[in-house]
Order: structure tokens, then C-alpha cells, then sequence
């Protein structure tokens, strides 16, 4: 293909670009357009007997005095399946006994209103219904004053209640009730439960899958061939007439560092926002559009040596033994080198990825999510982020230092934040420590981690700026573990030595930079521009080089 081919085919692409500004709008604003159970699995009930996933109780899925619960459900008559459901109707989406606790299901007798009991309160009415026959995204929020319904994403009423959110030790069941026996005809996907009032914007921003813990979740049921759920940790299983249906999804090809072809602002995906940097590159409002370059290696940086782990083949990770040892249970500090490349895991699959973790669910985890740092001292349920980001392409020091009241993050040697909780332990568990995994959360991050050390006392600030400029050398007190990552897993001050899991490979350099001259003539012009939106609009072909342009990676969009 010669480039004035391309520039024609490019050409005509332009007329596709007022549809792909709405794209951008909507990629950047967030909000999802379906559920992903039109792309992969959901949770069919194919009758005539009732059928549903149950969860076993649990203390977490109790909230104590908010709550939202969301979902996608397609349902193919207002009636359901099961025994009360002949009479009746009514069938469940989510239910904990709607006699104590909580409930979220359609009207009954033909009805396809949302209705909603908390606390075993009388019905409460959403004013708007769910239709027949499509995927309809519905979410419900209580705090004790207000019940707020919302169908695909918009608000659709208010309905003021006074009352308390109630408690049980029955089972969580989705598609049933301990209560109420009538499952729905139809579908449900996508169940996300919080202990927390979510906004109309935060519920539009989650209408699509998560894989990620957040502050608030309490469980994820994403329906892909597992009863089990993807956040939260707990095991579910499914009874009577209900089973997985539609194509399970395919993980997307794995990307080759360091990055693709057009891949303008360096996040390892070639999206509508990658056009932002090239329009201001052209429109002047920006001298130069540098390209996505992971520097050389800093030995000026003192802590980082001539090697570590290289983590972004995203295929292993680092496995230490159980050792009481390594689990503090009064004060902890975990301290590390990491150059990160990006801020999704190399599979592509994830923003939250694991640093240092002992099983999130039920002891501590360090990692870094959308590019911030998250840190569970108590398992689920106890986590907080930081404030600040961790940069992209350049080695950075975090830290974080915790006790039974609370924890701080540092980045770099500054104090970043602090959070506060009410007195405790820190959780233990027997698990496998693991650098770069986590027993209950397998993302790799896609970076490079050196000097990780774990400490049972609280490092002070002064001692944080300190072990970043001098490693210490001999074992001072309360070092635990440190882990120099020099070609192996051994711990340089005690035992707890390490072994490798699937492929861990350990650098001395870091990938070379990438240029974003899609046209490869050697400038960014308003061809690169044009290149881009076709192939965003579907209308160009993958980047190939025309001449003399090397091509790193490939074009995923």
C-alpha cells in the first residue's frame, strides 16, 4: 500500500470522525452501553422448576447502613419460575431473606416495576419498569432515609424510607430467595453488591465487568462460567434450574512491551484518546508529542542496583513459604523499587495489579490500582488508596507503614497520605507470601520491582528517606525479609527464601522507546491524525510501515 493509497483511505475516513467523537465523549466519560453478558456468559433460568446461585452467609454481606446493589437483567415476562411464582410473580434478582433483610426483585401480579425491601420493610416501588426481551442495566441505593432506583443508568425515583437495614445469617441467593421461591424467566448478569451509597455517576462509570476490589465493594458476581465470586472472595454455587449461558470470553492477545502503534499516550492501548496528544501536538497548543520511552537505568538512584525483577511478561511471579514471621500482627512496613510500564497488567486484563500480597481477602496486600497505590491491612473490606500516583517509566520508592490504628503511604520518601481505623490487629493467614502475585489475586504488574523488604515495626519518616538512599547492608532491627531481586528469590537477612512460579526473568535494562510517526515519514503530521481516526472508525487497515519504519508491537484497538 503506497501512502498516497493510505492518505485517500484516510481521507475518507474523515467522515466517520463526528461519530467517533462520540465515542471519545463516551470512552471518556465512562459510562457503558450494554452489558458484557452480550460479549461472554451470564446466568440464564431455563425453568420450569426454580433455580439460582446461592452464597453462604457472611458477615460482609450484612452492610450495616447503606447499601447499593446493581445489575443487568433481561427478562422475558413479568411473571417467573418456582412455586410462588405461578400465583404471583414477583420473581428475585438478589434477595437475604427479604423478611429481615434485603431484597430486589420485580412487582408482582404482571408488574415489571422494581421493588425493593430492606429490613423486612413493605414493598418499595420504582416508578419507571424494567422492558421485555433486552438487557436493562438496574441498580437500587438505600441509606436509611432514601431508596433510589435507577434503570439503565438514569435516575428514576426517590422514595423516602425510614428504617433500619436489618441483619441475617441466611444465604445470599441471586435468582431466588430463602423467603420467596420464584426465580426469573430470563437472564441476569453483571451483580455487584456495596456497602455504600453510590452516586448516579459512579454507578454509570461500573455498568460494565470489574475485576478490581474498590473501597465499598463487598462482592462481584460476574457470571462467566463460575458461581464463585470475582471480587470478594466468596464461593457460590448453583441450584435447580439455572445455568451458565452465552460464549465464554476470550482473553485479548497479549501485547509485546513496550508498546503498540499509536499508541500515542503510552497506556499499551490504542484508544480514541490517543488522538488528544496529536490534535494538541498540531493544533499548537503543545511543542512535541514525546514518545513512550522507559529511560535507563539511574544509577545515580541509590537503593536500585544493576538488577531486579523483570515482572511484564506477566506469566510468574515470586513465592515465599508461610512463616509467622511474615505476619506482623502489631506494626508492618512493606518498602520497594518499582519502574512501572504501565498501569494495566500485561495481559491487558486488569488496572489492579499486585505488588507485594500474603491473600488480600484475609491478611495484607500492596498494590497499585488505576496507578495509585491500595493497601489491605485486614483483608477484605479494609482497603484505602493513595491520594497520589505512582509515575509511569521511572524508578519510584514506595512504601507503605501500618498498625492496628491505621496506615501511611510514602512515594518517593514523602508522606503521601494517612488513613485511620478503629483498633485492631493486622490480619494473619497461612498463605504464601508472594512479590508480583497474590494468593487470591493473580495480576501481574508490568514493571520492574527491586529491594522489596518487609519490616515488623513502623519505619519513621527519617527511616523511610533513609533506606531509600542506603540500603541497609546488616540486618538492622525489625527487617524481616529483603528480597535484592540480583538473578534469584533469595531473602539477603534471614530464611524466607523464594522460589520461582511459571516464567520470572530478571533484567539489567529496560525497554527501548517508541517513536509515534504512525506514517513513518519521520514527523507527526496531520496524516499521523488521519491514520489513527481510520483506524479507530474501523475504516483503516493495522498499522503497517509503508517503508522503512520499524514497527514495535502490534495494533490493538
Amino acid at each position: 500500500m503506497t501512502l498516497a493509497h493510505s492518505s485517500r483511505r484516510s481521507l475518507a475516513a474523515l467522515g466517520a470522525f463526528c461519530g467517533l467523537a462520540l465515542v471519545m465523549v463516551v470512552v471518556f466519560a465512562g459510562s457503558a452501553s450494554h452489558s458484557s453478558a452480550e460479549q461472554g456468559q451470564y446466568l440464564h433460568f431455563g425453568g420450569p422448576g426454580s433455580g439460582y446461585l446461592e452464597v453462604p452467609d457472611s458477615p460482609a454481606l450484612n452492610p450495616i447502613s447503606e447499601i447499593t446493589i446493581e445489575a443487568w437483567v433481561r427478562i422475558a415476562s413479568a411473571n417467573g419460575w418456582g412455586v410462588d411464582a405461578a400465583a404471583e410473580g414477583c420473581p428475585t434478582f438478589v434477595g437475604k431473606d427479604l423478611e429481615t433483610g434485603y431484597w430486589l426483585g420485580l412487582e408482582c401480579f404482571g408488574s415489571t416495576r422494581l421493588s425493593f425491601y430492606v429490613g423486612g420493610s413493605n414493598a418499595i416501588y420504582s416508578t419507571g419498569s424494567v422492558p421485555l426481551n433486552e438487557w436493562t442495566h438496574i441498580a437500587v441505593t438505600y441509606e436509611t432515609v432514601n431508596v433510589n432506583f435507577y434503570i439503565n443508568g438514569a435516575l428514576d425515583s426517590t422514595v423516602p424510607y425510614l428504617g433500619a437495614m436489618g441483619s441475617n445469617t441466611s444465604p445470599l441467593r441471586i435468582g431466588n430467595d430463602v423467603s420467596w421461591d420464584s426465580s426469573p424467566i430470563g437472564d441476569i448478569d453483571e451483580v455487584h453488591i456495596w456497602n455504600i451509597v453510590r452516586s448516579q455517576q459512579a454507578i454509570n462509570l461500573d455498568m460494565a465487568t470489574i475485576m478490581s476490589p474498590e473501597g465499598g465493594l463487598v462482592g462481584v458476581w460476574n457470571m462467566e462460567g463460575s458461581a464463585d465470586a470475582d471480587v470478594g472472595g466468596f464461593s457460590g454455587s448453583l441450584v435447580g434450574d439455572a445455568g451458565f449461558a452465552g460464549t465464554p470470553l476470550t482473553a485479548p492477545p497479549t501485547q509485546e512491551p513496550p508498546y503498540d502503534k499509536g499508541d500515542i499516550n503510552c497506556d499499551h492501548v490504542t484508544t480514541p484518546a490517543d488522538a488528544i496528544p496529536l490534535l494538541e501536538r498540531l493544533s499548537g497548543s503543545v511543542n512535541s508529542v514525546p514518545p513512550c520511552e522507559n529511560p535507563p537505568l539511574l544509577l545515580s538512584v541509590e537503593g536500585v542496583d544493576d538488577s531486579w525483577w523483570d515482572a511484564s511478561s506477566g506469566a510468574g511471579y515470586i513465592e515465599i513459604p508461610h512463616d509467622p514471621d511474615l505476619n506482623p500482627t502489631d506494626v508492618l512496613t512493606i518498602e520497594l523499587w518499582i519502574n512501572l510500564w504501565s498501569y494495566v497488567s500485561p495481559d491487558n486484563q486488569n488496572v489492579c495489579t499486585s505488588l507485594v500480597g500474603k491473600g488480600y481477602q484475609s491478611a495484607y496486600w500492596l498494590g497499585i490500582c488505576s496507578g495509585r497505590l491500595r493497601f489491605y491491612p485486614r483483608g477484605t473490606g479494609s482497603s484505602q488508596d493513595s491520594p497520589g500516583t505512582v509515575p509511569l517509566r521511572e524508578w519510584t520508592h514506595v512504601a507503605v507503614v501500618a498498625n492496628d490504628t491505621g496506615f501511611k503511604f510514602y512515594i518517593n520518601g514523602q508522606l503521601d497520605s494517612e488513613f485511620s481505623n478503629d483498633p485492631a490487629p493486622l490480619a494473619t493467614n497461612d498463605h504464601p507470601l508472594r512479590i508480583g502475585s497474590d494468593f487470591n489475586w493473580n495480576f501481574q504488574p508490568w514493571a520492574a520491582l527491586d529491594d522489596v523488604r518487609i519490616w515488623n515495626r513502623a519505619l519513621t519518616p527519617e527511616e523511610v528517606q533513609g533506606v531509600m538512599s542506603n540500603p541497609p547492608i546488616l540486618p538492622p532491627t525489625g527487617l524481616v525479609a529483603q528480597y535484592l531481586l540480583d538473578g534469584n528469590a533469595e531473602d539477603s537477612v534471614n530464611d524466607h527464601e523464594g522460589g520461582s512460579v511459571g516464567s520470572v526473568g530478571y533484567g539489567t535494562s529496560l525497554p527501548p522507546p517508541y517513536w509515534h510517526d504512525i506514517d513513518c515519514n519521520g514527523v507527526l503530521s496531520n496524516n499521523d491524525l488521519l491514520l489513527l481516526i481510520a483506524h479507530l472508525a474501523g475504516a483503516g487497515e493495522d498499522f503497517a510501515p509503508p517503508f522503512g519504519c520499524e514497527a514495535i508491537g502490534t495494533s490493538t484497538g
